[in-house]
């Protein structure tokens, strides 16, 4: 395809103005249909041993990562509109459902290198997580979460390492983000502090201080929900097995990160994406994590408690997985466990439930928990009378003995 190759060169120049009009180019060609059909069918016609061509969508994606590296990794330029309008339009033409049905897989041949093109790009931000703050950096949350990692072909493509890499980059992301929103909050109550105390002295009442969340505070906390969902979708995505430790690092993080919204006591869809994020933890590295079950839980007991009573479906049937996980690896201590089978119990016997176990998933998940917890209470009370049956059978016989042998010596 000429044309192809003609926007290949104007990106390859060393003058700002000829990668500028490939850019236009390439953006004007991904609106013909005829354009994105000829793709479609250079790609389709490609066998796995076959080199790549431009024309076809790896290898037009091959191109514009190599640009995306002259650019920003070498260069250290940041992409402008155009580059970053066109590194989206590349990924979600390439697989358009509506075109080309589901799972077409175009980008199969370079999905690999996509996903390491896009890591190292934003481990090249300092300090770290600050990648995706930069506007390159929200196109790839949009390609990571729409197209790379709902294609679990792709993800096969990639790497154990740069799975790893990318779920750092968005805890610390996160952890940046719940910065901004603390200093935010504690900012807000203290010009609403200050506020009050100014409108009770000109006799204007407490009201007069209120203010709400400020524009920063909610922008960050949009973002927050964007990088939980993007690292449900990584963990959930990787190519492999991660490393122990890395795995009971990230379980502290996000125990961590739900401990903090346990404090603003609001629970939501954020909380629902963590929890989801820890519970697939759990379930793929449970044997892995039950050494350091007692120490994860236990900043999620109050966590729970506060929680319990909340109507959120999707909040609740999380909440109540994790319970269940929490209880097979022995992550409750007793009084834990105990306080956790009367909430458990007030549910089950609450006035006028009606249980419906073949379509309420709810009550699916709290039957589970009501039969775990049941389960380990009686295999706790087995396990102690077996031991004290033991104990008094040892000293039956030790007394026995003793008799014994005072007979044989008197005798």
């Amino acid at each position: 395809m000429d044309v192809v190759d003609s926007i290949r060169r104007q990106l390859n120049s060393g003058k700002v103005k000829d990668r500028k009009e490939g850019l236009k180019q390439l953006d004007l060609q991904l609106d013909s249909p005829q354009f994105l059909h000829q793709l479609d069918a250079n790609t389709a016609k490609l066998w796995p041993q076959d080199r790549l061509t431009f024309g076809t969508w790896p290898g037009l994606l091959d191109m514009f990562l190599g640009f995306l590296q002259r650019e920003v990794l070498d260069a250290g330029r940041q992409l402008d509109a155009a580059g970053n309008k066109v590194l989206r339009r590349i990924f979600m033409e390439a697989d358009d459902a509506g075109r080309c049905g589901p799972g077409s897989c175009n980008l199969l041949r370079r999905a690999g290198v996509a996903f390491d093109k896009l890591h190292k790009v934003l481990e090249a931000s300092e300090p770290p997580g600050e990648g995706f703050g930069t506007p390159v950096g929200r196109e790839f949350v949009a390609v990571l979460s729409k197209v790379l990692l709902p294609n679990a072909q792709y993800c096969q493509r990639s790497t154990v390492a740069t799975f790893q890499g990318l779920i750092e980059e968005v805890m610390c992301r996160c952890e940046s983000l719940q910065q901004r929103i603390a200093a935010a909050d504690d900012e807000a109550a203290r010009r609403s502090s200050a506020a009050t105390a100014a409108g009770r002295l000109a006799g204007q009442g407490a009201a007069a201080g209120a203010f709400g969340r400020g524009k920063e505070a909610l922008a960050a906390e949009a973002e927050l929900h964007g990088m939980a969902g993007l690292l449900a979708g990584l963990l959930g995505g990787v190519p492999g097995q991660l490393v122990p430790q890395f795995v009971a690092d990230t379980a502290s993080f996000l125990v961590e990160q739900l401990k903090w919204l346990g404090q603003q006591r609001r629970y939501g869809r954020l909380d629902v994406q963590l929890l989801a994020s820890l519970n697939g933890l759990l379930l793929a590295y449970g044997q892995e994590l039950r050494p350091h079950m007692a120490t994860l839980h236990s900043p999620l007991q109050q966590y729970m408690k506060q929680a319990w009573g909340e109507r959120n479906v999707r909040f609740k049937e999380a909440l109540l997985c994790y319970c269940r996980l929490a209880v097979t690896l022995g992550g409750l201590q007793p009084r834990a466990q105990t306080e956790l089978l009367t909430l458990v119990s007030r549910d089950i016997s609450a006035e006028g439930l009606t249980w419906d176990l073949q379509g309420n998933k709810l009550q699916q998940q709290l039957a589970a928990l009501a039969a775990t917890l049941y389960y380990q209470q009686a295999f706790t009370a087995a396990a102690a009378s077996s031991s004290r049956t033991r104990h008094t059978l040892s000293s039956t016989g030790a007394a026995g003995a003793a008799a014994a042998a005072g007979a044989a010596s008197g005798g």
